[in-house]
């Protein structure tokens, strides 16, 4: 007697989340705020409005380039900020003085994450 109720339940909790998920994703609509649209600016305007900011690294050394007056954030690995570097020139080195680990770097709106040896 038990086999059947057990199974019977096994059956309803599984069968359950299947149809409440089919039910959702049919009820979707069109235009859901999942939905990525893709448009191009004008090439003069994405020029002249977006400053592309690169960040390469080389063991501690940082090099940054694009980011003239703006400040180099690091991030540990939880989320807090360890230091930050003021970028004083178009292209500048930084020789990171944190201990060895997994850290996150930011520039503006530009992150990277990097292991420091």
């Amino acid at each position: 007697m038990r086999k059947p109720i057990t199974h019977s339940l096994f059956l309803l909790a599984f069968s359950l989340p299947v149809i409440s998920v089919q039910a959702s994703q049919a009820t979707l609509p069109l235009h859901s705020p999942w939905t990525i649209e893709v448009t191009s600016a004008p090439a003069a305007s994405n020029s002249q409005t977006l400053d592309e900011v690169t960040i390469k690294t080389e063991g501690r050394r940082v090099h940054i380039s694009g980011a003239e007056d703006k400040t180099l954030e690091v991030y540990n690995i939880v989320g807090v900020k360890v230091t930050s570097y003021t970028i004083d020139a178009p292209e500048k080195t930084i020789t990171l003085s944190v201990p060895r680990g997994i850290y996150i770097l930011r520039v503006g709106k530009v992150a990277r994450k990097v292991n420091i040896p």
